[in-house]
């Protein structure tokens, strides 16, 4: 291939990373709130010098690695202001953000020699804008974001290889996702459980017993170190679980009939688990935070993790970035109607994912290439998928669908993106007229994308 095009692909490529370095630093000095008071948890700890406990304030029940760290950079960095420490709070998300689309554009050269598919699913993760807002805001998001890539990409790197130097990275990253988020630990269940699959597909030899001994050395010390340093033992002691938190568990939802919370989310599993309601997701593109007067599409979890993942306005949350122009509203559509194609795309790589799975379990193949070849990607992201059903089943408040719960699984969803277009390519391979209109979505979506955290930006600076 042609030297010069090559330099002009990555010329492409630090143009994009430049636009999102830029968002995400323009976005985090001028932004003074979070989705939730996580800054409250980092004040204890760099003025009273003591670990906080549950009962301490509102986010004191999360892990507090994060908090931690910002409170150690505080410490070091004479920052008086409120408001600048905030700030520099924020910017430690950014510097997290950032080295995740480092790895993940490090797996795409590695895993994708097709330049611009490689290209269009970087570009749809650096501008995505949710999780620039996250990487923009003072919570511990962004770090277990980080770790869960690292997981993930070291996950794959070990099933290629075998190399003990990335079962210590996994083992390492799955740790402090553990003592930075409780859904870090979905990780802790998806590694161990490839590590199972692995010994499973290997016939008996060294191999296999090198990964029942990963498998042995994981369990042992994740068991020895994030239940203490998670503060999971101490919540177990006074709380009676492990994973207690500041809102109660409702009753669980029936299948049809429809009951109703403090702020609907989930009324029941057919309403909420098998809906997704564009049409009203268009009229109304944003989501209500009132307890009863809210768009019907707010009891869809699709709908609220499509709307949520897609636009920094549609959660109306914090208060500071709520706004119904009529431009960002019409923006907001444009936005959800675009996204439409790399989500569709997306669903045919998740089903490919499905019917390379069922080769296992029904065809009774024993190969351990399947996960190296890409199964593992999707063992860690139906983890986050049925992490999310399972939290909104028990914590039913609208509150709880959030899509960043989810988002330590972006490097998954990247190879979903990328595993569905290549099929879509070969379905489309007769009609290159029609791939070729298709393709104009995606730099339309990210020039969206990016219009939709600078109207926010603008907004936050006056």
């Amino acid at each position: 291939m042609d030297k010069g095009f090559l330099k002009k692909q990555e010329i492409l490529f630090v143009f994009v990373f430049l636009i999102a370095l830029a968002l995400r630093v323009n976005l985090a000095l001028v932004n003074q709130e979070a989705n939730d008071p996580h800054f409250e948890v980092i004040k204890i700890i760099k003025d009273q010098g003591k670990i906080p406990r549950v009962s301490d304030c509102w986010e004191c029940f999360h892990p507090k690695l994060y908090y931690l760290v910002t409170a150690f950079v505080l410490k070091v960095i004479p920052v008086k202001a409120v408001s600048d420490q905030i700030r520099v709070a924020q910017l430690i998300n950014c510097a997290a953000g950032i080295l995740t689309l480092w790895i993940i554009f490090l797996f795409l050269k590695q895993k994708v020699p097709d330049i611009k598919l490689r290209f269009l699913s970087f570009s749809l993760i650096a501008l995505n804008p949710k999780f620039i807002g996250v990487n923009a805001q003072a919570s511990n998001d962004s770090f277990v974001i980080l770790f869960a890539s690292l997981v993930i990409y070291l996950t794959y790197r070990l099933l290629l290889t075998s190399d003990k130097k990335y079962f210590w990275g996994i083992t390492l990253f799955t740790v402090l996702a553990g003592v930075t988020k409780a859904n870090g630990l979905v990780l802790f269940f998806a590694a161990a459980g490839t590590f199972i699959l692995n010994v499973f597909l290997y016939p008996a030899g060294p191999l296999k017993r090198r990964y029942l001994r990963y498998l042995a050395l994981f369990i042992l010390i994740f068991s020895l170190t994030v239940p203490y340093f998670g503060q999971y033992i101490e919540k177990y002691k006074n709380y009676g679980t492990p994973f207690q938190i500041n809102v109660p568990h409702e009753p669980l939802p029936h299948l049809f009939k429809k009951t109703y919370v403090k702020r609907p989310g989930v009324t029941s599993i057919a309403d909420s688990y098998f809906t997704f309601r564009l049409g009203n997701l268009i009229k109304y593109p944003f989501t209500s935070n009132y307890r009863k007067f809210f768009p019907l599409h707010r009891t869809s979890l699709w709908t609220n993790l499509y709307g949520r993942a897609n636009s920094t306005h549609f959660d109306m949350w914090p208060q500071s970035w709520s706004i119904r122009s009529r431009k960002v509203l019409n923006l907001g559509r444009a936005i959800f109607i675009f996204a439409l194609v790399p989500a569709l795309i997306f669903l045919i790589g998740l089903i490919k994912g499905i019917k390379n799975a069922a080769g296992i379990f029904i065809k009774r193949e024993r190969s351990p290439n399947l996960l190296s070849e890409g199964l593992v990607f999707d063992i860690f992201l139906w983890g986050y998928l049925f992490f999310i059903i399972a939290l909104t089943l028990v914590l039913r408040d609208s509150s709880a669908m959030k899509v960043i719960y989810i988002y330590p699984a972006l490097l998954p969803f990247v190879v979903m993106f990328i595993r569905g277009y290549r099929i879509f390519e070969k379905i489309g391979a007769k009609y290159p007229v029609f791939i070729f209109v298709v393709d104009l979505f995606f730099p339309i979506l990210c020039v969206l994308y990016s219009a939709d955290v600078l109207s926010l930006i603008m907004q936050l600076s006056h």
